[in-house]
């Protein structure tokens, strides 16, 4: 259930960061699948990177961090991403409706 609930509070964050980017809901949501698609299959693509980006890119993956998870294995990095990443969405969305 945690993994659960952690993928859910980033799915919303990247969600909401999107809509804070544009006026267009459909834009935001095409937008916003386009960001977790690119995150969830990070680590498919990340074998055709050159050395240092395919370790960046590994860890920015979001199916290496729930995969663990999701198995029952708890680990501190991999809750921390899940909070990390949805903080600083929804701190990135406060900041930009603050903008405006």
């Amino acid at each position: 259930y945690l993994a659960l609930a952690l993928l859910a509070a980033l799915l919303v964050a990247v969600g909401l960061l999107t809509s804070s980017l544009t006026e267009n809901q459909v834009v935001a949501a095409a937008g916003s699948l386009g960001v977790l698609l690119m995150l969830w299959f990070a680590d498919s693509v990340a074998y055709l990177l050159p050395q240092p980006l395919e370790s960046v890119v590994l860890n920015l993956s979001l199916i290496g961090h729930f995969r663990p998870l999701a198995t029952g294995s708890v680990f501190l990095s991999d809750a921390g991403y899940f909070v990390s990443v949805a903080m600083l969405a929804l701190f990135l969305a406060t900041r930009r409706l603050a903008e405006r």
